[in-house]
């Protein structure tokens, strides 16, 4: 897709403006924006018509993005990295709580690229919807088609899929891998070109409630040395642990609580003196309504939902969780708008 001189001039006007003006501009000329969308600066994305261009919820394109195809749908919760260039006359689409990678090339000349739910393309790795090089009078191949990564499948950094592929559901591609055929799926392929040497059902556990509830603690304690925090662990009984720190910003200290919880202990939070206005909890399974609405932020981390984002540091541990553990929560209320 040739961009001219006007969708030139539209896609350096787009680039310039931050984010917070981008948005409401891009709602104003028809586009379909859901609430905390963020478009990097230098960042555009163009289609045939703003009407064509939706983007959910929370979703996000980083710095110097450039995005030109004749239809673009990104879902919520969807990370596209810095970086990254995809153009062409097909259509674009991605599922929810997907990620493309830093530095990624997307060539839709005439077909499509699909990503179903928590699909990834790792950083550096390219896509062509096509082949075509040498002269097609002389005898040269000519190929086109539709490159598809289906739901949970994960193709790491620097691979490239060839036209007309299909990364089968659950799979996984070795990292630098050349994909000519489609993947099945729950399959593990890797090599130039990728074939199948495993498969993925052996490298998933099978988690019970206390399985989680140890890698939560994991994920617990990790967040303060994340944030270059001191923290301290504390035992109340099995199946309830606080994780406490102090966060400081702009000169003021702000003690926090993170408790690690199983759904029969949140009446012991209480009865622990512990405030719940005042918490940040992740759970193991789904909350009472009314606690839900009592606290600060909460995570069920089986079900991956979670309560408003509308206080900063709230968000901050919904991007630690989706970024640093590949866990990205849906927001199932307090929904505000950008």
């Amino acid at each position: 897709m040739e961009l001219g001189i006007a969708r030139s001039l539209l896609a350096m006007f787009l680039a310039i403006l931050p984010s917070m003006v981008k948005v409401p501009v891009y709602r104003l000329a028809g586009a379909k924006l859901g609430n905390r969308v963020s478009i990097g600066f230098g960042s555009f994305v163009l289609a045939n018509s703003f009407s064509k261009v939706s983007i959910g919820d929370y979703s996000q394109i980083g710095q110097f993005t450039w995005i030109v195809c004749s239809e673009v749908s990104i879902g919520n919760y969807t990370h596209i990295a810095p970086f990254v260039w995809i153009w062409g006359a097909g259509c674009l689409k991605v599922g929810d709580k997907c990620y493309v990678g830093p530095r990624c090339i997307i060539n839709v000349r005439r077909n499509n690229f699909e990503m179903g739910e928590y699909a990834g393309l790792g950083p550096g790795s390219v896509a062509y919807t096509h082949g075509q090089w040498l002269p097609y009078t002389e005898g040269w191949p000519r190929t086109y088609g539709d490159i598809v990564l289906e739901d949970y499948s994960w193709v790491p950094a620097r691979a490239f899929l060839c036209p007309g592929v299909r990364v089968g559901s659950k799979s996984i591609v070795g990292s630098g891998a050349v994909v000519t055929k489609d993947i099945p799926p729950l399959s593990f392929a890797a090599g130039v070109p990728a074939r199948v040497i495993g498969s993925t059902t052996k490298m998933m556990n099978q988690i019970d409630e206390d399985e989680l509830f140890e890698r939560a603690k994991k994920i617990a304690t990790d967040l303060p040395d994340f944030l270059g925090l001191k923290s301290t662990t504390i035992h109340l009984r099995e199946g309830l642990e606080v994780v406490e720190f102090v966060r400081s910003k702009f000169l003021r200290k702000r003690e926090c609580r993170l408790v690690v919880c199983k759904p029969e202990h949140v009446d012991d939070i209480v009865q622990h003196g512990f405030d719940p206005s005042r918490l940040v909890l992740f759970s193991t399974g789904s909350l009472p309504e009314e606690f839900r609405k009592r606290s600060f932020a909460w995570f069920d981390l089986k079900s991956l939902k979670c309560g408003t984002l509308s206080d900063s540091f709230a968000f901050e541990i919904w991007e630690f969780l989706r970024k640093d553990w590949c866990v990205t929560c849906t927001v199932v209320a307090g929904k505000e708008d950008s």
